[in-house]
Formats: C-alpha cells, structure tokens, sequence
C-alpha cells in the first residue's frame, strides 16, 4: 500500500514536472513571455530594457521585433557627447512613452524626429525617449539624474498619463516620495529600497525569476491586484481621477503629484535645460466604443473626463511651466478621421495614436519658436 502511494505520488509528480516544462516551452517559443526583457540596473536599481537588444514581443494583437540603445531604452542610439548645431529633446514618461506596441519606427518620440528635421534648416533635432513601464514623475526625477542630464538635453518633456501617474508616484509606490518643509524633495527613487538590495537573493529566486511561467504569472496577478484595489466601494482605482469630487486619498495624491512635478521641473531648470510638460490621451476618452463603455461605467457617480487636464494647465500656469494637452487635438483628430487609437489587446496607443502625438508636439515646438527654419 505505501509503495502504490509512493508510485502514484511520483508519477503526479512526473506530470506536474512534464506540465510546467510544456508550459514553459510554450511561453518561451511563443513570445509571450515578458520577463525576458527587462531588467534591473545594478548601477542605479532602476528599471530598464536590456540594453542594446533586438528581441521579438508578441501579444494577441501585435507582433514586431524591439531594439533598444545601449542605455536600456526603446530609442536610437545617440551619443553622449551632444553634436555642435543639435537640438537636443529627451523624452521621460511610462509605457506610452516606451511604446513597445508598435516598432521603434513607429514611437512618437522617432516620428517627432523625423518631423523636426524635415522641417528644419539650420537646426538639427535628436528626439531621444527614456520611457519606461510603470514609472511616474518620482521614478522620472531618477531617471532623469542617472541617465538624461549628461546627454545635456536642450528641452525636457514629461508625459503625464492620468489613469495611472499619480497611482504610481502617490498611491500604490513600495518608496513614497519625501519633501522637506519648502517642498523641496529630499528622497531618492530605486527600483528596491536599500534593505532590499542588501538582502541576499537566494538561488531559488534566481531560478525562479528565469523562469517565464512564474514571472508571466507574477505579472497576471500584479496587474489584476492593481486594477481592483479601490478606495471607494465600486469605482476602480485608475478611474477615480476623473471624479468631480475627489475623495480625500485623491487630494492627497494631487498634492504630492504637484510637489514631483515642481520638483522635476526646477531640477532641469536649474541645469539650463527647458522644460515641457505633456498630458497623453488613452483611448477609452476619445474611441467613439470605448468611451461610450467608460462612460458607463461612472454610472451613479459624477465625473469630468477633462479633469485632469483643467488640474494640470492651472497648476502649470501658476508655476510658470510650459505645458501641452493632447486630449483637445486627438478629439478634433477623432472627429475628422474616427478610427482606434489604441492596440484591442492592451490599450496602449498603435500607430495611430503615435503618430497623432507626434504630430501634437510638433505643431506645439513649431508655434512656439523651437523649430528654426532660416
């Protein structure tokens, strides 16, 4: 009896085994897998691609091949010392700004690039983009002290996407952002805090990082555990930004977003560079389909999908900062020309939208005075 019990545990062994193999191959040969791709940098603890890497990314509804720089980002490759007769723009922000969904060709920040020097004369424009998943104004501040500043960057621009930066700076963020008494900030971003990085990783956890089916579902269930965490009963957390009253977690998340941005802004002052401040537009408040489902969902709740936008051009006429709202121009763009945006599997923009904030942008440094054509 023990033996036949110990033969039937190890043959349900032998096929978990065989399961988890299967499955792991499956991943790996379809492309699925995500992990493959980024990692963390050991020199500042801070997320990034591999660097110069040429890798294939797969979903249910895209499927190209990604090359990165040499820094880690979904960007040409530039050097560091910046070309006499150059303009140079660096672009900070998250995954709309990386835009892994669509070819590097196709990323706003190339298609701007392209855009400024067929227009241009006696100027030459290097669009530079340092977007990376996940990542809000706290983790841009690093960002932009570890790997943008020496590239001596003319102009700065920082994406703001309203569903999930304050989210990711305020309200869900493993490092909460500190500021002294002057709102100066006075802490440092890191991927991992410094416990973290000091605590010896096991060989299991090495093994297990490496493997696609526990990172694919470590993913899955991070992305779920995000998107149903509320602060009030029935309302998703990343929607909330558009009530007309804020419960008082949201106020709080505006205050600090504010203080960051500041933040951001005087630090890239300070080094002589400019400062541009961009809010990005997802699809679901301008694609006719979706936003009559988004819509529906504020049902017993009082919203303004503009809200974000009317927050943001106060605050940055207060403080004297330059800033851009795309929603306006993909809406005029949507009512000429309706069409999708975004990808149907992810929501993040496909050439569509790339191109139509690309097109934003550069009509923005055009009309004022970035673009030297005599």
């Amino acid at each position: 009896m023990i033996e036949s019990f110990f033969k039937k545990t190890l043959l349900m062994a032998i096929g978990i085994i065989a399961a988890f193999l299967m499955a792991e191959a499956a991943i790996r040969i379809s492309g699925y897998a995500w992990y493959d791709y980024r990692i963390i940098d050991k020199a500042t603890g801070l997320l990034i691609l591999k660097p110069s890497g040429d890798f294939k990314i797969k979903k249910s509804c895209f499927e190209h091949e990604i090359k990165t720089n040499q820094l880690g980002f979904h960007s040409k490759y530039y050097d560091e010392n910046k070309p006499d007769g150059v303009f140079r723009i660096a672009v900070l922000g998250d995954s709309f700004t990386e835009g892994l969904q669509v070819p590097l060709e196709k990323t706003f920040s190339y298609l701007l690039e392209q855009k400024l020097n067929n227009d241009a004369v006696k100027r030459k424009y290097e669009v530079m983009s340092f977007g990376i998943a996940g990542s809000g104004a706290y983790q841009h501040i690093s960002y932009y002290k570890t790997y943008v500043k020496k590239f001596n960057p003319d102009l700065v621009i920082k994406t703001f996407v309203s569903w999930n930066d304050i989210l990711d700076d305020a309200m869900s963020s493993d490092e909460p952002p500190i500021f002294n008494e002057s709102g100066r900030l006075i802490s440092t971003f890191t991927r991992y805090s410094d416990k973290q990085q000091q605590r010896p990783t096991t060989e299991l956890k090495k093994l297990m990082r490496r493997s696609a089916v526990i990172m694919t579902l470590y993913k899955k269930l991070s992305e779920i555990k995000s998107k149903t965490v509320l602060i009030n009963e029935n309302l998703p957390l990343h929607q909330q930004i558009f009530l007309k009253n804020y419960p008082e977690e949201w106020q709080k998340g505006w205050e600090i977003e504010k203080k960051l941005l500041l933040n951001l802004n005087n630090d890239i002052n300070e080094d002589g560079f400019q400062f541009l401040l961009v809010s990005l537009v997802e699809g679901a408040r301008v694609e006719d389909a979706g936003l009559t489902a988004f819509e529906n969902s504020f049902s017993g709740y009082e919203y303004d999908l503009e809200k974000p936008e009317r927050l943001l051009e106060e605050f940055s006429a207060a403080e004297k900062i330059s800033y851009l709202p795309l929603l306006s121009i993909f809406k005029y763009n949507m009512e000429k020309t309706p069409q999708r945006i975004s990808t149907v599997c992810d929501g993040h923009w496909n050439e569509t939208g790339h191109e139509w904030a690309a097109q934003g942008i550069y009509r923005f440094l055009a009309d004022n005075g970035y673009l030297v054509k005599n």
